[in-house]
């Protein structure tokens, strides 16, 4: 299987009015990233305090899963002492995905 096959999203597993809301929630979480992280199979994008309250990156989470099923995502919610942060990670070749699908986000 090639890397392309592997890496594919189904933008039509949401709703358009999920899509609409999905578009809101990530334009708030890449405004927020105040820095990333680099793990072997992935990222972590650590947000400035108050980018997105945990309900919202709740409901991003969920509505990214039913896109891009293939990506492991898991909050961290920072309590007691700091703000969110979002671990992106996947099989091998999931690195490059990550960075176009999150092209809004300002890599190291």
């Amino acid at each position: 299987m090639n890397e392309r096959a592997a890496f594919c999203c189904n933008i039509h597993a949401m709703s358009e009015a999920e899509r609409r809301r999905y578009d809101v929630l990530r334009g708030k979480l890449e405004q927020g990233v105040d820095r990333v992280d680099e793990l072997e199979n992935g990222y972590v994008f650590r947000l400035r305090s108050g980018a997105l309250s945990l309900d919202e990156m709740g409901e991003w989470v969920e509505y990214e899963q039913k896109c891009c099923p293939f990506l492991g995502l898991d909050m961290d919610t920072g309590l007691p002492r700091g703000p969110l942060a979002l671990r992106v990670t996947g099989e091998p070749g999931a690195k490059k995905f990550i960075r176009m699908e999150f092209a809004g986000i300002k890599f190291n």
